[in-house]
């Protein structure tokens, strides 16, 4: 439903409520008007008396120009709560493995004819090589060329774009980063089902190194995944013999192996809930074009979509009740560099909370560290971490974000630049396996560093995460 204004706005006087904004922003809480003559609302967490009007401040402010749409949430889904499944079966884990792009961008199947068959770093996402992903997105196809001049820093630019939406009303705006949303869906999906047959799978390799120690220990082993890609999905699937059909069957604690994807995923998707009639058939395989000619903004968008998570290829990707077909919205986080969350379903985040806490070791492939609330989250829960295995393009980028958060660890840098390092003949999969294999043993081939002696060396002054 959509406010308006203050008087339209105390239908939900006292009620808990989700907001849309039209940039695609969502929030939650209680709505307090505490000045009808101003242009919005603030949201509170909880319903609580405030006198003094600074003290809203730390709260979301919501201008009624910025609204896209507000539901009421029910009852029934305040009170219910994630189900974990069974009490685990398996000792708490110890290893905790964080995949970043760097782990995906080794897979090449590039022709001879040219065409490249590479997973994108954040700054190729708009090299001409992928340009042809991008022609169902017109309005983000006519601006190729300038997301190619954009891309030396490409989070930033995304970053300005949305504070921009933030700032005021811009509506073309809004839907460019909607467009990018479906384009890095598109292209991260299509990329990942070239690569399903790829006979040299180094996230096979890995997955069978960890199920192997899980088994020989019974203990749980957690995986964190950055990428929108599904390699490490798939070599869940053959190597596991599993079939992640569903969101619960990633984290269900009768799992060895548990896996999250904080940033969401190319092959996950929420339902678009909106008319059904015969011009909605024209567009099922083009949603951008229905949002543009109903003049959709991103905020409107994402409140007609369903509040569960679809995997394709599930059970439930095969479950349609409309007439005409449903559209669908790609779950995935778009690379800000400010501007970092979570799209992973709320009992993967509690699933995450409850089992980071036994974590003594933590294998880094691939991975910058950039992002704030998954570094956070490290900080809080993460406090008997020991010792960090570093492997990255840029490990000192890592490390000094590593070390701004658990300034008590050891760090141990793999003497290579290359992130192709889990192929089963590599020597870090046998410095991998000799360390999961022993708490003791530090294979040579890694430099070792505590805080003292990386500032030392690198003359760094490090700025600690709050």
């Amino acid at each position: 439903m959509k406010i308006l204004n203050h008087n339209h706005l105390q239908l939900f006087h006292n009620k808990h409520i989700r907001v849309y904004l039209y940039n695609g922003d969502k929030y939650e809480g209680y709505p307090y008007d505490i000045a009808p003559h101003k242009n919005g609302f603030y949201l509170l967490p909880k319903q609580i008396v405030i006198k003094d009007i600074k003290q809203y401040e730390p709260y979301p402010y919501v201008n009624y120009q910025s609204l896209a749409d507000i539901k009421e949430i029910s009852p029934d889904e305040l009170k219910s709560f994630p189900d974990f499944g069974n009490i685990s079966p398996y000792k708490p884990a110890t290893k905790l493995f964080i995949f970043g792009a760097g782990a995906s961008y080794d897979f090449d199947m590039s022709g001879s004819a040219g065409a490249r068959k590479k997973f994108p770093l954040t700054k190729e996402l708009f090299d001409d090589h992928y340009k042809d992903y991008c022609k169902e997105f017109p309005v983000l196809y006519k601006q190729w060329a300038t997301m190619k001049i954009k891309a030396t820093n490409l989070e930033k630019y995304f970053e300005s774009e949305y504070k921009k939406t933030k700032e005021y009303y811009h509506p073309e705006t809004s839907f460019k980063l909607l467009s990018v949303q479906y384009y890095l869906g598109h292209l991260f999906r299509s990329l990942s089902n070239d690569f399903i047959d790829h006979p040299e799978s180094c996230y096979q390799t890995l997955v069978d190194l960890v199920n192997t120690y899980s088994r020989r220990n019974n203990e749980k082993v957690l995986m964190v995944n950055f990428n929108y890609d599904t390699l490490l999905d798939n070599a869940f699937e053959t190597t596991l013999n599993v079939q992640l059909k569903d969101l619960n069957s990633y984290t269900n604690e009768g799992n060895r192996l548990l896996y999250y994807k904080p940033h969401g995923s190319s092959n996950w998707y929420r339902k678009i809930n909106i008319e059904t009639s015969s011009e909605l058939q024209l567009y099922i395989a083009a949603p951008l074009k229905y949002f543009a000619l109903k003049n959709l903004s991103y905020g409107e968008v994402r409140s007609c979509c369903s509040e569960s998570v679809t995997v394709i290829g599930s059970v439930e990707d095969g479950i349609d009740n409309s007439q005409y077909g449903i559209l669908k919205f790609p779950e995935l986080l778009i690379p800000y560099s400010d501007k970092d969350d979570f799209v992973m379903p709320n009992n993967h985040k509690l699933s995450l909370d409850r089992n980071l806490t036994t974590v003594n070791d933590i294998f880094i492939i691939g991975w910058k560290g950039g992002e704030e609330t998954f570094l956070k989250k490290l900080k809080e829960k993460a406090v008997d971490v020991k010792r960090v295995f570093c492997v990255c393009y840029d490990n000192r980028e890592t490390a000094e974000r590593i070390f701004s958060i658990l300034p008590h660890v050891d760090i141990y840098f793999f003497n290579s630049i290359s992130p192709k390092i889990v192929k089963e003949e590599s020597t870090f999969f046998n410095y991998a396996k000799a360390i999961i294999e022993s708490d003791e043993l530090i294979p040579e081939g890694f430099i070792k560093h505590n805080l003292e002696t990386y500032s030392k060396a690198t003359n760094s002054k490090l700025k600690f995460v709050g």
